[in-house]
């Protein structure tokens, strides 16, 4: 019945102002974002393959806005990636669950972000994970390739790091 919801609201236009909610959300609109995130993570929750299939087919209408769409988040992540090394206690917190102002922003964003990704491909939905690997010359308009799963990883391997290797 939940799932069933999820498709109801997504197929409404729910995952289509999530994803351009995201593609125009500037940095510092951190309460905008976070919202959006929210009711994506909400509408992917379980791996839902129809939600999910209503994401790559919002795309594929105009492979454009995925570009911007993967761009933006691509933004948000290298904004807390520049963070986490100016300020070297923000790894320490953030592991420790404790995060002080302002940075306590970014690491909400970070998980946000991080289990909103983690969400489209759930559920082992190979077209959806493709879709997520696909952002290259043949389908990026601009030839600048987006690839938010590098670096994630990198902001993750961050994350696991000594301060020392950080500030590197």
């Amino acid at each position: 019945k939940y799932q069933k919801k999820q498709v109801q609201l997504g197929s409404y236009g729910a995952i289509a102002l999530v994803l351009d909610v995201i593609s125009n959300c500037e940095a510092r609109d951190t309460e905008t974002l976070r919202a959006a995130l929210e009711l994506g993570k909400q509408l992917l929750n379980g791996g839902n393959r129809e939600v999910q299939d209503l994401i790559i087919n919002h795309f594929k209408k105009n492979m454009k806005y995925g570009h911007i769409f993967f761009t933006k988040l691509k933004e948000h992540l290298e904004g807390i990636s520049k963070t986490m090394k100016a300020n070297p206690n923000f790894v320490k917190e953030y592991n420790s669950g404790v995060l002080s102002d302002p940075d306590s922003v970014f690491g909400d964003k970070l998980g946000l972000i991080f289990e909103f990704l983690q969400l489209w491909a759930e559920g082992h939905n190979r077209a959806m994970q493709e879709f997520m690997l696909s952002q290259d010359d043949s389908t990026v308009p601009l030839k600048k390739s987006v690839n938010l799963i590098g670096l994630s990883m990198r902001i993750f391997d961050s994350l696991t790091m000594d301060q020392e290797a950080l500030r590197s």
